[in-house]
């Protein structure tokens, strides 16, 4: 499955220092076999129809799944992803 970027996306990952930049290149090159990826967790709520996947411990890739592709759109802390 082809992963792309949105803008937010991008801008998080470019203020990210490189050990987690290294780790989200990876999981986002996982994300490419969806939906056979470990780890994923389908959002509810405001956030349904999303789903995260952890980078390293306590941080979040938030990526929409689509037909024929899937969109990363936030790559943020644990502790503010979901603001």
């Amino acid at each position: 499955m082809e992963v792309k970027w949105n803008r937010e996306a991008r801008s998080d990952f470019q203020s990210l220092d490189t050990l987690v930049q290294a780790a989200t290149r990876e999981e986002a090159r996982c994300l490419k076999a969806y939906p056979d990826v470990s780890g994923v967790k389908h959002l509810t709520g405001r956030w349904v129809g999303m789903a995260r996947v952890k980078v390293l411990a306590d941080w979040r890739m938030i990526f929409r799944p689509l037909s024929d592709h899937l969109v990363i759109v936030r790559i943020r802390h644990r502790s503010i992803v979901y603001k």
